[in-house]
């Protein structure tokens, strides 16, 4: 089975360099990082080798803002220079938890199924539209969360109606450029087929990425709310998991949200049939990680 791995990373972790040595070992597998513009990338270039690539475009990326979505969309453009069957979209933070073996022995039992998470059941409700039809300040971008950070936002929601409407993105609305907005989990597992109709849609409606310029964590709207216009689009979907992409991420316990995991997630994440788990605290000694790397090897 050849995959490829998208990975997006803005520091040198642990679970970086964990989960570029485990699946470059691989000979079917490439390795694809995006590496953060702003980021020292000397640090991180000894993990380059023949399936290991980094994207030459490096976007700055600012958290929740239009750059997410941008350097996303240059990963997935990259890949379509390779030939394979799926492709994973992963962080720097995300370690593996299923092994290359059995990973291929369920993407075959699954052939031709993306693996993207809509909101459902399982999940708290989010509205996707308040995403993007308020322009939002640089404020929402800095996860600040002290007394002026927090003052800032509560008053963005009272008047937003009022001063901050995205006029631009409501009139596509109008137009038929935006589709219907769905919301779901930034990351995914696709198909080459599927990617590829995707960046050769993005390219005919320049439009669409455009009118996400001044949305708030639409990275987890802007493709599920395309792929739904897509004619046909096979989605795995099994609701005794814990999310359709096969993600282990605890978005309950905290104290941060997600949960920075740790030695003791290890036996959840266990009973949990997933991909990758994320994200994992670069805080643990290497004795620590080394259970993370039990999750696919015997040491």
């Amino acid at each position: 089975m050849k995959k490829v791995f998208l990975i997006c990373a803005h520091q040198l972790t642990k679970s970086l360099a964990w989960s570029v040595e485990y699946l470059s070992s691989f000979e079917e597998n490439i390795i694809i990082i995006h590496y953060d513009k702003k980021s020292d990338i000397d640090k991180v270039s000894y993990l380059i080798k023949k399936n290991v690539y980094f994207v030459d475009k490096r976007i700055d990326v600012t958290w929740g803002a239009v750059s997410q979505i941008y350097a996303t969309i240059e990963l997935l453009k990259y890949s379509l220079k390779f030939d394979y069957e799926y492709c994973f979209f992963i962080s720097g933070d995300d370690v593996p938890t299923m092994n290359n073996v059995d990973m291929n022995s369920f993407l075959l039992k699954n052939n031709g199924a993306n693996f993207i998470h809509y909101q459902d059941e399982r999940n708290k409700y989010i509205d996707p539209y308040e995403r993007c039809i308020y322009r939002y300040p640089e404020i929402f971008f800095s996860r600040k969360n002290n007394f002026l950070a927090k003052l800032i936002k509560k008053s963005h929601k009272v008047v937003r109606g009022i001063f901050f409407k995205n006029k631009d993105f409501i009139k596509r609305i109008d137009e038929g450029i935006i589709p219907k907005l769905y919301k779901g989990t930034n990351w995914f597992t696709l198909t080459y087929e599927s990617v590829q109709w995707l960046v050769q849609t993005l390219d005919k409606q320049p439009a669409y990425l455009k009118s996400f310029e001044y949305s708030l964590c639409a990275d987890e709207v802007f493709f599920h709310s395309i792929f739904k216009t897509k004619p046909v689009f096979n989605i795995y979907h099994d609701i005794s998991k814990v999310n359709d992409v096969l993600r282990y991420i605890d978005w309950t316990t905290g104290p941060q949200y997600p949960r920075l995991l740790n030695v003791e997630d290890i036996n959840a994440i266990k009973t949990k049939e997933c991909f990758f788990c994320r994200k994992v605290d670069d805080r643990i000694n290497e004795s620590e990680f080394i259970k993370f790397k039990q999750l696919v090897i015997s040491l």
